[in-house]
């Protein structure tokens, strides 16, 4: 019988405390970085989406109850910033007209059925990890996680949280050194207004990396739940502090996409690109992705992703992170670091969990 929802996300956090060198008891205090502004916000509005913002009770302090609204609208809402997306489903033949359910699409997932609390009112939290003896002062090497509360219902029934503690478990077990900060639940930069953003799907990757360079990290690595280390993953590291970030794309590019129709046209208008200009972009995978932030020489490619994904528009595709982080790269000229192929052992390949090994990933949807 499968173990309650509640009782799973408990083991996680119960299994995390009690598995690690140190685990700090709060996340590092908050520090002034010159990007982005003080406080994050949507470049998009629609009288719907404002009047969800102005019935929180606290939107940089959200309450359970102003939780469950969110979730409530993101399941709901009209949302008419995703007419673009549905229509294109439809166009393409994969749904009719009349038997559009939105919740029986891909969207299923990345768009509507988002838990930002447990369904017993389990409430989020943030904890860094520090591990392989580095010190809780030490800010040169961070990794990035974020789970909501949802079960991974395509791979299996299983808390993304259980994925992401198995994740911090075999980076310890590799010999890992640096911080590993992970979130449960919740959105980041809530403080700063990161439910402003909450609408817009995978928004939590980009605002992640601001919350870490805020405080204080040099080099950030973000890593899916399904991506996991088989090394000790210093070579990645060393490949960020020295290039300023670590873009791997997947051989194609994102034209493929657009042809497929998971890029919609208007999508493409609203990105400020043309149909030639597809072409030219390769296709960056989002799973796995590294930015330092050493000196603001890189920064560039942060801040237009982050535009982006605040104009909400843009980031209607079905592939929505992966497509605004190849278009940021494109548009500031930041060429893939490598293939994805060479990073990472796929599942069907490895039968048995790579340890110490030559690619510092391995990929497992289980």
């Amino acid at each position: 019988m499968l173990m309650s929802y509640a009782r799973r996300a408990f083991l996680f956090v119960a299994l995390v405390f009690s598995s690690f060198y140190c685990v700090a008891s709060s996340a590092p205090s908050v520090a002034e970085y010159a990007f982005p502004p003080p406080s994050v916000d949507s470049s998009y509005r629609d009288e719907e989406l404002v009047d969800l913002w102005n019935s929180l009770s606290d939107i940089y302090h959200p309450s359970s109850n102003d939780y469950l609204k969110f979730q409530e609208y993101l399941q709901h809402g009209r949302r008419p910033y995703l007419d673009t997306l549905f229509h294109k489903i439809v166009q393409n033949g994969w749904v009719s007209s009349e038997n559009l359910d939105r919740s029986q699409t891909r969207a299923d997932r990345i768009l509507q059925q988002f838990r930002f609390v447990g369904p017993k009112g389990e409430m989020p939290f943030q904890k860094t990890v520090v591990m392989g003896g580095a010190t809780l002062e030490d800010r040169s090497s961070c990794i990035i996680m974020y789970s909501s509360y949802n079960f991974d219902n395509t791979y299996g029934p299983d808390l993304y949280s259980a994925k992401m503690q198995r994740v911090v478990r075999d980076l310890e077990e590799e010999g890992y050194r640096g911080h590993v900060l992970f979130r449960l639940g919740g959105y980041p930069l809530e403080e700063k207004g990161g439910l402003r953003l909450a609408h817009v799907p995978y928004s939590f990757k980009i605002l992640s990396f601001i919350e870490a360079a805020m405080m204080g990290y040099q080099e950030v690595l973000w890593i899916d739940t399904s991506i996991h280390p088989s090394n000790d993953l210093s070579s990645v590291f060393s490949t960020i502090r020295n290039n300023g970030y670590f873009l791997l794309s997947n051989e194609s590019m994102v034209d493929s996409d657009y042809q497929d129709g998971i890029i919609p046209d208007d999508t493409v208008h609203y990105c400020g690109l043309t149909g030639d200009d597809l072409s030219h972009i390769p296709h960056m995978a989002a799973g796995i992705v590294g930015l330092s932030f050493r000196n603001r020489s890189q920064s560039d490619f942060m801040e237009e992703w982050y535009r982006l994904t605040a104009a909400t528009l843009p980031a209607m595709s079905l592939y929505p992170e992966e497509f605004l982080i190849a278009v940021a790269a494109w548009k500031t000229k930041k060429p893939p670091t490598g293939h994805f192929s060479d990073y990472i052992y796929g599942k069907l390949t490895v039968p048995s969990r790579p340890h110490q090994a030559q690619k510092p990933f391995w990929y497992d949807k289980n």
